[in-house]
């Protein structure tokens, strides 16, 4: 991945209440899928972790506005940002 230093990323994994329901049921084909829930869950964490960011896992549509409205707000808090003004016509900043 290339280095992006302004750029934070959070990841938010969805469909984590279809996967409560199914996680550690039936079978070979059950536990090759739920592999693929953990290797999916992990790049996601990786990701996230190499810019800076957070990864988050909900099981319920009911946790997103905690998510979005307090977790990643926050960190955002913890940034600071600067503006260069436009340069105006005949007029040097």
């Amino acid at each position: 991945m290339r280095s992006t230093p302004d750029v934070t990323i959070f990841t938010v994994s969805t469909g984590g209440a279809q996967r409560a329901m199914t996680e550690g049921r039936g079978g070979m084909s059950a536990s090759i899928r739920d592999m693929d829930y953990l290797m999916g869950d992990n790049e996601m964490k990786n990701f996230a972790a190499s810019t800076g960011g957070m990864s988050f896992f909900p099981r319920f549509a009911g946790e997103m506005p905690d998510i979005f409205g307090r977790s990643i707000r926050r960190s955002g808090q913890n940034t600071s940002s600067f503006t260069i003004p436009r340069r105006q016509a005949g007029r040097h900043i």
